[in-house]
């Protein structure tokens, strides 16, 4: 599901964001959440099959690590992603890696750790993508930012 990776881009200090598909990927992190605590920006809500989300438990953890929820925060259950995949939708998946990337800019960004495209779970596959979609806008920014996966 998740594995860390360094990038080689020297990028270790600065503000942080983290990327992730459903609540609970934070919990591989919990070292590096207290340390840079990161803004960040949860694609679903985590309620899968059953239709509950995680996301409560997901900001009690993040508020005892000092990191922050960011402003894309659970606004989709996985249900509605999975539906606009096999619906096609791209102005959805554009629409929120455009909101993404004004939120990385606004919140002037060094550096996003996010989920890794693993070719099992379309989610986290698509949280890979626009992480990689905004990585690239960032010289509109001012610079570039450094990705790593998780």
């Amino acid at each position: 599901m998740l594995r860390t990776s360094h990038h080689s881009t020297g990028a270790t200090l600065g503000r942080a964001a983290l990327i992730v598909a459903h609540p609970g990927h934070e919990l591989n992190l919990m070292g590096w959440l207290t340390m840079s605590q990161p803004s960040v920006f949860v694609m679903t809500d985590g309620s899968g099959q059953l239709g509950r989300s995680r996301l409560h438990s997901t900001t009690k953890t993040l508020l005892r690590s000092g990191a922050r929820p960011g402003p894309m925060y659970g606004h989709l259950s996985d249900q509605e992603v999975y539906e606009a995949m096999l619906d096609q939708d791209v102005d959805l998946f554009v629409r929120l890696t455009v909101e993404l990337a004004e939120s990385l800019c606004l919140d002037d960004v060094d550096y996003v750790v996010g989920d890794s495209a693993e070719g099992y779970n379309p989610t986290h596959d698509f949280c890979r993508t626009i992480i990689g979609e905004p990585s690239s806008s960032r010289p509109a920014c001012g610079g570039r930012w450094a990705t790593t996966s998780t």
